[in-house]
Formats: structure tokens, C-alpha cells, sequence
């Protein structure tokens, strides 16, 4: 079994937050922690010496670090907020960027530049999501100046090809950003999944062929969008054979003409966008399944901390428990002021990440785990534990916990106050299941809109219940434990408006 195991130097280490590392004796500005905490918003801080304003996604704190330096926040995991210059780009221009790729296809473009200029530098070529988080930046040659050297009038270009750049692995709208010269270029493209194609053969209805393929597995970001063609000279119709996917099951089941219904010739696509299995039969009656795998890579990230104290010490060190895809990288990041490990508890030692010190990262590899229950401890005080569960992406029960939450005499009292109540569940640690009526409150518009919430919570191997409960979310909030939940249905706890 395998485990990647990182133990690292302090995050702040890493990527030179002290003000002591990223100023020099030229400073214009305070550090960028200073001008934070004087009140000045983060994507507003100024940065010294031509170093690059970023912002920690978990904190929101900005940082000054060096170009040369994006990608060591890459390589270990670490998201962060990129706010490039937006200098003027006369002179600078891309040649060869499509507006749209397919994901993994080769992205390959020319920088250039025409104007007066050195010739022994090399742009700094950098990617972005839609919402600024730092994807790629290009590890350009060093060039080094020949002190001869002037500022000519130049004709210069640099290609940037798959060797270089990696095509994206999800889709999405990109955001690419080239500084050189005291010019900054920005220019968007959007990756686009692929279509997966089912085709419905000829003979089928005659039973003569069935599906091909007859269970596919897509991946959301990558080609979750799948296309059933029918080559059989019979119209033939798709059927989804549950409501885990409630688009999926909607477009199969209602509409007059039924959209899944496939004339010979022509086809019916359905987009998927959560990961599970699902299967689906044809009006003739063949069977088929889709297999959705969540977006690659995925990253849980947790701490380990100071344990908390009665009344609240539950024996915990670390901000979980919490579920993960298998393949998920989970890692916990020490801010204790000690020393701690992540040790699993039972049998044999599937992961133990030695002592990790303060300030230290170690990182695991979910990918070779069966699904199931991993507690955890602490080797230097086994008291503390901890617990994450791993779950098999094509994981496929929600109608079985349905069913069950719907058989409590909670939830038939609760449906029969609010026959429509929306029906949702979210696997967790502790599987939930939710009955959601959301109401707008009248006659104050200032309450806003209600939502009042029963939640069934099952044990972790689903065989039975853990607790009922009654919430009420929104502008006015609370939760009913199971022996007030009768008297606040029948109360209209939540949805009654107030004056």
C-alpha cells in the first residue's frame, strides 16, 4: 500500500512571509502582514522590489513572494490568490492561443513582443482559474545580462509548448497572464469537457445488440457529458432508474415529447456534474450504467491543533472527521506548538506519518484504500484520535438511506406537514439525509427567506440511525432535539411569521 509522506518546513518558511526575507533595504512599502492589519484590503497591498502579490486561500493573508518562487506553493499543495500587475501590454502579444481547448489537448502559443527592449530576459508566463487561484507558472530559462548590453528596438518571441505548459485536466475558464518587460498581458481561454459516446446499435430493438458501451465511466471535468447516438432503424427512449441524479432522471421521465426519446439518426446528451453510478434502462429493455468519478486531483486539507479542553475535549487533535473520493490527497498541517503523528489505530499500521513537527506537513495517498472507516492517533499522546472515511467515487446507496429516513415516525410526521419538502443527502463521516422546506416569511421582509431542515444522520457503517433533528435556517436559526421535534411541528416552528 502506498502513501506519499511529506514532512516539510513551516508553510511561512516556504514561501518567505516574515517581512525580514521579503524586503529589502530599498523597501517603498511595510510588509504586506503590516498593511493588512492597518486595515488595507488584501488585493490592494503593495508589494517591493518586483515581487508578486499573492493572497493564502485559507486565511486570506497576503504575501510578497518572487516569481522565480510561484511554483514552490505549487509543488506542495498550497492554494493561493494570484493578483498579477496590470501594467500596460503595448508591444506584448500572443500568437497561436485558441479561445477553446478540449481537456488534454496540447496548448501551445508564441509570446512576443516588438519594441525597445534588453535581450536577455524571459517573460514570467503564468495560469489562473476564473477566480484568481494560481494553477501554472512556467519555469522560464535564466538569462543572464551581459552588463554591454542596451536597450535596442527588438522583434523578439518565445514559444511555449506542451512540454512546457501541461494541458489542464479540468474545464473551465482559464486565465493566462505574461509579464516581461515592465508589461503585463492578460488572456483568457475556456476548456471544454469532452463528449463520451454511447451508441445504441442497430438491432437493438430487436434485442438483436445492446448499449456500447454498456457501462461507461466519465469524469466530471474531463468528459462527464455523455451522448447516447441511435444507429438502430427504431426510436428508442432512455430511462434513468432512480432520482440520485435528478436532472438525469427529470429529462428520462417527464416532457411531452420526452426529450430522451431518440429518433433513429439523432441523439440525446445529458451532462453529469456528481460523482456515483447510475443506471438506466432503454424502453426496449436493456440495461446500461454510468460510473462518475469526481474532478481530479482532489486535496482535503487539516490541521492538527492544540487539543481542546473540557467541557469540550472529546479527545480530538484534528479538525475532522471528515470524508473523502478515494484518490483524495489528505494532509494535515501541524499548528501546534508540539509534536504529533497521524498513526492509524487498528491492526497493522496501514499509514504512519512519524513525528511531524511543528509547523511540518505530512500528506496521504488515498488512492490504493478500500472504502471504510480509518481512525487514527496520536503515538505521543495516544488519547488523541481522529477518524477519516474513504469513499469509492462509484459509491451508490442514496435511494437505501432514503427509504430508511423516510420510514421514521419523524419523517412521515414531518411529510405530512410539508408533503413538498425537498429530499437531499450528503455523505459525510456520517451519512445525512435532509428534508429541506424553504418558505419566505411574511408579514416582516426582513426575516428573509426560512428554511426548516429535518436531519437524519446514520451510524458510520449505515446500518442504523444516529440521531434526528429539527433545524430552522436563515435569519433566525436553531435546532430541536429529538424530544421537541413533535411540539415544534406541530407549533409550525420556523415558517410562522412573526410581527
Amino acid at each position: 500500500m502506498k502513501t506519499l509522506h511529506l514532512a516539510i518546513v513551516a508553510i511561512c518558511a516556504l514561501i518567505s512571509i516574515s517581512s525580514t526575507e521579503i524586503v529589502s533595504a530599498t523597501e517603498q512599502f511595510p510588509s504586506p502582514l503590516k498593511q493588512f492589519e492597518s486595515g488595507i484590503r488584501p488585493q490592494v497591498v503593495e508589494c517591493n522590489n518586483d515581487l508578486q502579490l499573492v493572497i493564502q486561500y485559507e486565511n486570506l493573508e497576503p504575501l510578497c513572494i518572487d516569481f522565480n518562487k510561484l511554483n514552490t506553493p505549487l509543488e506542495r499543495g498550497l492554494l493561493l490568490y494570484l493578483y498579477p500587475p496590470n501594467e500596460s501590454s503595448d508591444g506584448l502579444s500572443v500568437e497561436g492561443l485558441n479561445d477553446t481547448y478540449t481537456v488534454g489537448q496540447p496548448i501551445n502559443f508564441t509570446v512576443k513582443f516588438s519594441g525597445e527592449s534588453l535581450s536577455c530576459s524571459y517573460p514570467r508566463v503564468v495560469l489562473t482559474t476564473d477566480n484568481n487561484i494560481l494553477a501554472w507558472s512556467n519555469f522560464g530559462p535564466l538569462m543572464m545580462c551581459d552588463p554591454a548590453d542596451t536597450v535596442e528596438q527588438r522583434q523578439l518571441s518565445w514559444p511555449v509548448d506542451v512540454e512546457e505548459l501541461h494541458p489542464m485536466k479540468n474545464s473551465g475558464s482559464y486565465n493566462l497572464v505574461i509579464i516581461w518587460n515592465g508589461k503585463t498581458l492578460h488572456k483568457s481561454f475556456w476548456e471544454e469537457s469532452a463528449a463520451s459516446q454511447v451508441i445504441i446499435p442497430e438491432g437493438f430493438s430487436k434485442h438483436e445488440a445492446t448499449f456500447e458501451p454498456q457501462n461507461i465511466t466519465v469524469k466530471i471535468g474531463v468528459n462527464e457529458t455523455i451522448r447516447w447516438t441511435n444507429e438502430d432503424n427504431s426510436q428508442n427512449t432512455i430511462i434513468s432508474d432512480s432520482q440520485d441524479d435528478a436532472g438525469f432522471y427529470e429529462r428520462t421521465h417527464f416532457g411531452n415529447p420526452l426529450p430522451s426519446s431518440i429518433d433513429p439518426g439523432n441523439s440525446f446528451t445529458q451532462w453529469f456534474d456528481r460523482p456515483g453510478k447510475y443506471e438506466y434502462h432503454a424502453s426496449s429493455g436493456q440495461n446500461g450504467t454510468v460510473t462518475v468519478l469526481p474532478v481530479d486531483p482532489m486535496f482535503e486539507w487539516l490541521q492538527i491543533q492544540h487539543p481542546r479542553r473540557p467541557p469540550l475535549d472529546d479527545h480530538r487533535y484534528s479538525n475532522d472527521m471528515v470524508a473523502v473520493l478515494r484518490g483524495t490527497l489528505v494532509s494535515w498541517d501541524n499548528i501546534d506548538n508540539v509534536t504529533h503523528t497521524i498513526t492509524s489505530k487498528y491492526g497493522p499500521a496501514i499509514f504512519d506519518s512519524g513525528p511531524i513537527l511543528p509547523g511540518a506537513r505530512f500528506t496521504l495517498d488515498t488512492e490504493p484504500f478500500s472504502a471504510g472507516y480509518y481512525d487514527y492517533y496520536d503515538k505521543m499522546n495516544p488519547s488523541l484520535m481522529g477518524g477519516i472515511r474513504v469513499i469509492d467515487p462509484g459509491y451508490y446507496n442514496d435511494s437505501e438511506l432514503i427509504a430508511v429516513a423516510k420510514d421514521l415516525n419523524y419523517s412521515k410526521m414531518f411529510l405530512a406537514a410539508h408533503p413538498d419538502a425537498v429530499i437531499s443527502i450528503e455523505h459525510n463521516y456520517y451519512d445525512s439525509v435532509y428534508f429541506d422546506v424553504e418558505k419566505q416569511v411574511y408579514p416582516s421582509p426582513t426575516e428573509g427567506t426560512r428554511t426548516l431542515r429535518l436531519e437524519v444522520t446514520f451510524d458510520r457503517d449505515d446500518t442504523g440511525v444516529k440521531s434526528v433533528g429539527l433545524g430552522c435556517l436563515g435569519p433566525v436559526s436553531g435546532y430541536a432535539s429529538n424530544s421537541d421535534i413533535t411540539k415544534f411541528l406541530q407549533n409550525g416552528w420556523c415558517l410562522t411569521p412573526t410581527n
